[in-house]
């Protein structure tokens, strides 16, 4: 989903994102690439850093996933009395807002690798 939003990313960048660590993201990319929903090449300023591109397929099942995920907290506010739902969506924006500005935790594993 991330890359469906924001494009290639580095696989530094997507461990950041996810805020998993870089042993954990690159096994990630590896079932990703075996499954045929990513493609991996080197960088182009940096030859250590490896850049994420989801292919067709990848494109494809995330689409799948973001229609699915759509309906289903469709499905969820239909299911809230009809009068609560303008508060309950502020209340969720507010939530958003607040775990968007959020410090990105620094890993266990990323502590030692410094």
């Amino acid at each position: 989903m991330l890359l469906l939003a924001r494009g290639e990313l580095s696989q530094q960048d997507l461990g950041g994102d996810l805020c998993i660590d870089k042993s954990n993201v690159a096994r990630l990319c590896a079932k990703m690439v075996d499954a045929g929903h990513v493609t991996q090449r080197p960088s182009d300023t940096d030859g250590r850093s490896r850049i994420v591109c989801l292919t067709a397929k990848g494109e494809h099942v995330a689409r799948q996933v973001e229609s699915a995920s759509a309906a289903r907290f469709s499905a969820l506010l239909r299911g809230l009395p009809e009068k609560t739902r303008p508060s309950v969506l502020t209340a969720l924006q507010h939530l958003l807002a607040s775990v968007e500005a959020l410090p990105i935790p620094v890993m266990p594993q990323e502590r030692r690798d410094r």
